[in-house]
């Protein structure tokens, strides 16, 4: 098809336009090899059959927006294919009478897949456009109040005009390039449309009066912009949100494999240190600095957040949108080894924003390209804890007290066991062993509304006959909420003071009514040697009932709502056993919220918000109890004691008239009498 001349040409250009490129992804290389944290390589084949599975399936796409991610993943599927295509056109151009696949039923699946991918391709990006540029949709807008980089607002809608136009004028004049010919062959031949190109043989009808010599020009005009599009889109590629065609499957294939989604990874502690954390891009962790690359800037992320809701200055898209800006307009200087221009603080996020997040996991889960914007934020508390001091006030008073007490709030530690007066609770100290070691948590322990959970909790197990016993003063504070707040080191010793108190007693299984504790204790614990079978108060009491050992019998006749927990939810994958134990219930009429299980909201008090005040237009809290108020219940269940007394607080639940009730508590009511 193509002349010597022409031949030629398009090898030259191709050569300079691929050369060109090569700097640009050789930049990014070297950009991301900067980054902190050494690279496993020990799950590489996993982990790129992992990001095979979730590139060709979409289903981190689409997870939300279905309109939306369904034209998004038949553009994708479209577009993976034309790597083939691309191919396959390339080939006919260079080999003379050459036709890809042949004329058979190969070849002629090939080409039905090309025509009818073609036009999905269109009218996706048609969509993509309209809600973008004509219908302005407010998903893919941010607040004004939010640090979003100066060039970010214009820069994406150039960047996306850019790419959209690339997208619908290569994949549209190589399905007019496939009209042309068809209409050729068919002049010249006098035969038929070509049958496996349904869509491109209709268009094909209206160049029949051209004759053949226009056609065999358009079929050449259209094979020339179709593959010299790429040639001028490639060295712009680098640069372009399009990026994430590459980078969302690097993400997949090396992102670190945690036992949680949300589980952090230790931080070394090393006394000659003089920095920790992430206060530059230079020292974010490699898969921090990939996020940047891989994001597409959908702004899901933002969408699920329950602290931009609440009307904070945190936006996890934005974070992510600066953090490429600022690397975008500095690539050269990073990539050769020179320090960013500005610390992350000043550029990519406020520190009020870093305080705002409940480290709910939500951006995490959402992320279609596998973005972890919450790990950012713990990075850059550990950094403003541990080498800046700067922290807020209650936070620090709260980090004090776990440090010196082992509990938040600056109880006595002695008085840990308080909550068990009367109960015979036995404590390990005096049995020395059980089978069931229930860890009651700095709430259960201390918080007077919690207490009545826990108390709940162990005549449960009383009842069900479970051998068990309690550490009472030995318990310390798991340190879930100094971790999150950045104070590794005050996690770590209370990792240390808690590892000498198992090991003094034989169990074999650890309960607790706290989802934090059991995130911790579960995920985080193990990288420090400490090895526990952990299991939340809801999984067990689901167990108790399924075994018979625990049968209610009183009817409570209540509309029941259940929130789900972030942390016993999002991380850790248990939505059903709460929901067992409440549907065991006689008379309970379990009615769900509009977002629930992986969609849930978060209550607020994650993250160490329960311990400080985060200025907002709205307590999330509040967010969460109007949905659920939308369903009329007379009882809002709970299985976590931060969400317990986040919703306590909230004025709504009295104005509403609705209680908050713990699921342990709802089934300790229904169990009648103890005999009976």
């Amino acid at each position: 098809m193509l002349t010597q001349a022409e031949k030629v040409i398009f090898v030259l250009v191709a050569l300079v336009s691929s050369g060109v490129a090569f700097v640009g992804f050789k930049r990014i290389f070297d950009i991301i090899c900067r980054g902190q944290d050494e690279f496993d390589r020990s799950d590489l084949v996993a982990g790129a059959l992992t990001a095979l599975e979730k590139t060709l399936s979409q289903r981190t796409v689409l997870k939300s927006r279905p309109r939306s991610s369904w034209f998004h993943a038949f553009v994708a599927w479209g577009f993976f294919f034309y790597f083939l295509v691309n191919l396959g056109d390339v080939l006919e151009g260079f080999i003379p009478n050459f036709r890809f696949l042949g004329y058979g039923p190969i070849g002629g699946l090939y080409r039905l897949l090309a025509d009818l991918l073609s036009v999905a391709v269109l009218v996706g990006m048609v969509y993509f456009v309209r809600r973008r540029f004509v219908e302005h949709s407010t998903e893919l807008e941010t607040r004004d109040d939010i640090l979003l980089h100066p060039r970010a607002r214009a820069g994406m809608r150039r960047d996306s005009a850019v790419v959209a136009g690339f997208i619908l004028l290569h994949v549209g004049s190589r399905f007019l390039g496939q009209s042309f010919q068809i209409a050729h062959e068919a002049a010249v031949a006098r035969g038929a449309f070509d049958l496996w190109q349904p869509f491109a043989s209709a268009v094909a009808l209206l160049w029949t009066p051209l004759g053949a010599t226009p056609l065999v020009v358009a079929e050449h005009a259209a094979w020339w912009l179709a593959l010299g599009l790429i040639l001028l889109f490639l060295p712009y590629f680098p640069s372009s949100k399009h990026l994430h065609l590459v980078m969302a499957p690097v993400n997949f294939s090396t992102k670190p494999r945690r036992p949680s989604l949300g589980a952090l990874s230790p931080l070394e502690l090393n006394h000659g240190a003089t920095r920790f954390g992430s206060d530059r891009l230079e020292n974010l962790p490699w898969p921090r600095l990939v996020d940047s690359f891989a994001c597409i800037m959908c702004n899901r992320c933002q969408e699920v957040c329950p602290a931009y809701a609440a009307g904070t200055v945190l936006s996890p898209s934005a974070m992510e949108i600066n953090k490429r800006y600022e690397i975008k307009h500095q690539m050269g200087a990073l990539a050769a080894g020179r320090p960013s221009r500005a610390p992350l603080l000043e550029s990519v996020i406020p520190a009020q924003a870093v305080w705002a997040c409940t480290s709910c996991a939500a951006c995490v889960e959402i992320c279609p390209v596998g973005n972890e914007p919450m790990q950012d934020i713990i990075d850059l508390r550990r950094s403003l804890t541990l080498t800046e001091g700067a922290v807020p006030d209650k936070a620090a008073r709260a980090l004090r007290n776990i440090q010196f007490t082992g509990n938040p709030w600056g109880f006595d530690p002695e008085k840990r066991a308080d909550w068990a007066a009367g109960l015979n609770v036995p404590v390990m100290a005096e049995k020395g062993g059980a089978e069931v070691l229930f860890w009651v948590g700095c709430s259960g322990s201390y918080d007077p509304r919690n207490q009545k959970i826990t108390e709940s909790v162990a005549r449960l197990m009383q009842r069900a006959g479970v051998d068990f016993a309690i550490l009472g003063w030995e318990e310390r504070c798991n340190g879930d909420p100094a971790r999150r707040m950045g104070e590794e080191a005050v996690f770590q010793t209370m990792v240390q003071r808690n590892a000498e108190s198992f090991g003094k007693y034989t169990f074999k299984k650890v309960v607790t009514s706290c989802p934090h504790c059991l995130n911790t204790l579960r995920n985080e614990y193990p990288e420090f040697g400490v090895n526990l079978e952990v299991v939340h108060h809801s999984q067990f009491i689901a167990g108790l009932i399924g075994e018979g050992k625990l049968a209610p019998t009183k009817a409570l006749d209540a509309p029941v709502t259940f929130h789900d927990s972030c942390y016993l939810g999002r991380y850790n994958g248990e939505y059903e056993a709460p929901r067992e134990v409440l549907t065991s219930i006689p008379g309970v009429e379990l009615r769900e919220m509009p977002r629930i299980r992986a969609r849930g909201l978060c209550c607020g008090g994650g993250g160490g918000g329960a311990f400080y005040d985060v200025p907002a237009e709205r307590r999330v809290t509040d967010i969460r109890l109007e949905e659920a108020i939308t369903v009329q219940p007379e009882v809002v269940a709970s299985a976590c004691p931060f969400c317990m007394n986040m919703f306590e607080g909230s004025p709504l639940k009295d104005q509403a008239r609705i209680k908050i009730k713990d699921i342990a508590e709802l089934l300790d009511e229904a169990m009648g009498e103890p005999g009976t």
